[in-house]
């Protein structure tokens, strides 16, 4: 629907031909066909009901950078997980909270891997209870020795050619952080092995995601996706059955997720930029038909579940009805910092977004600018009256207009 109506143009709704044109080039585009094709194919883990388990996740990020297993890449993909932990590091917004691993990249590319252990769920260890006495689990761990290659000089504070390596990772995936998870296992790393260098690592497909502990690392499963899965899946000794396990998985992950409301990680992101680069004017132009197609709904589309509300209500009929005024700002928390928006309004121009000096025509495309992602302007905003009374969001005032409140306010 959206390339039709992106399409037509002119008084009388007239097809632009030079529109057409480029719709039918980007559909043409062998980049959008394989990029199509990838969306609508099932994978592996789909298939076997494990698209989103945590557990099924940790097992396969486990089996990845275990230099000891299967996967058949030895210590590479552990050693691009550590540099990765060791170069992110973890700084909160508005704070200096910095996590901070004890070990530099020159030491993690020169070690060998090959004396660490790695286990999923372990809770061998009896200090792995909580205040009630419940035994908890590390959802992936490993220790043991790292040594350094036989030609490396160990830097000046070292006293041998080793180092014992700990690394911690909780992993969460469609859940928070529970009952101060990463606290208790930074005390569990403290209360053990005093000489190990620790990677703790609090593992998520949401940027959002904080660990409660400030030393914990977070790393987001797009980083992984980046620097490990990828360089992984292009290595030249990777095997024809890994190699497909791996696709596998990344086709999993790049899966929009309802719950998440976006991919874990989409591992098509040079694809993507390709073809946005290459048919930009025309995709900008079927952006903005479907923020105004999704928020702009006139009328219930065939198979809409019964008691789901569909609304007609636009936001100049808000404006119409009073209940919004061009005094009004829209505001919304982001990421832990404070984003303010105008309105503009006008009878025959309609109503734009006012947002770091630039216009947007909807609350959904403002939105956008901010979390640079699709996003529902009517329940992302907050509308501030100019006494600081908040109103409610723009769903909370446009639910309360009844349908005959609206009149003719459409043309």
């Amino acid at each position: 629907m959206a390339l039709d109506n992106a399409a037509q143009s002119g008084e009388a709704g007239e097809p632009d031909v030079e529109l057409q044109l480029k719709i039918d080039r980007l559909l043409a585009d062998s980049g959008f066909l394989e990029l199509s094709l990838a969306s609508r194919r099932s994978n592996l883990f789909e298939t076997l009901a494990a698209s989103h388990l945590e557990l099924w996740h940790s097992a396969f990020i486990k089996w990845v950078i275990d230099p000891n297993s299967g996967f058949g890449l030895g210590d590479f993909p552990l050693k691009r997980f550590l540099c990765l932990v060791s170069l992110k590091g973890n700084k909160k917004p508005g704070t200096e909270d910095v996590a901070q691993t004890s070990i530099d990249i020159a030491q993690i590319e020169t070690s060998i891997f090959s004396g660490v252990h790695f286990e999923t769920e372990y809770k061998k260890d009896d200090r792995l209870k909580n205040d009630d006495g419940k035994r908890v689990s590390l959802d992936i761990f490993a220790t043991g020795e790292a040594v350094y290659e036989e030609d490396v000089v160990p830097s000046p504070n070292e006293n041998n050619q080793s180092w014992h390596l700990r690394l911690i990772i909780e992993n969460k995936v469609r859940s928070a952080e529970a009952r101060d998870q990463t606290l208790f296992y930074r005390r569990f790393a403290q209360d053990t092995q005093q000489e190990s260098k620790d990677f703790l690592v609090f593992l998520t497909p949401d940027e959002t995601e904080f660990p409660k502990d400030k030393y914990f690392v977070q790393i987001t499963y797009q980083q992984v996706c980046d620097s490990v899965l990828i360089p992984c899946l292009n290595h030249p000794l990777l095997s024809s059955e890994n190699r497909y396990l791996m696709e596998q998985y990344l086709s999993n992950l790049s899966k929009y997720d309802e719950e998440l409301e976006e991919p874990m990680a989409n591992s098509n992101r040079a694809l993507c930029k390709d073809i946005f680069n290459k048919h930009r004017d025309v995709l900008l132009q079927i952006f903005q038909e479907v923020q105004e197609v999704e928020h702009l709904q006139l009328a219930r589309l065939p198979g809409t579940e019964p008691g789901r509300k569909v609304y007609e209500t636009s936001i100049s009929d808000l404006f119409n009805c009073g209940v919004l005024s061009p005094s009004d700002t829209l505001v919304v928390t982001w990421k832990n910092k404070q984003f303010q928006a105008s309105l503009q309004y006008d009878k025959d121009q309609g109503v734009a977004i006012i947002w770091d000096g630039k216009k947007y025509p909807s609350p959904s495309s403002a939105g956008w600018a901010i979390r640079q992602k699709s996003t529902n302007g009517w329940t992302f905003w907050t509308v501030v009256s100019p006494d600081g009374k908040k109103k409610g969001t723009l769903a909370d005032l446009r639910a309360s207009i009844s349908d005959g409140a609206l009149g003719n306010t459409k043309g």
